[in-house]
């Protein structure tokens, strides 16, 4: 029980002190495609990092990941 305890609260303590931030978002479009989004706060920054994009009619085809604003990976379905 005792180290139960003491895992949870190391894990606790990690998550609490950890400076960065992951925000999610979906973008709908008139033409009825759709984007989603993923941006990562650090340091007071906040930085585009995913985006994948499907068609209207829900097939994928577009992913692209970014770091340090460059775009490092693009793939196209």
């Amino acid at each position: 029980m005792k180290q139960t305890l003491l895992i949870i609260t190391s894990l606790m303590l990690v998550v609490g002190f950890s400076d960065a931030q992951t925000y999610k978002g979906m973008r709908f479009n008139d033409d009825g495609s759709k984007s989603f989004e993923t941006y990562k706060e650090s340091k007071g920054r906040l930085e585009f990092v995913k985006l994948v994009s499907w068609h209207s009619n829900g097939q994928k085809y577009l992913e692209e990941t970014w770091k340090d604003g460059k775009l490092i990976n693009e793939k196209y379905w």
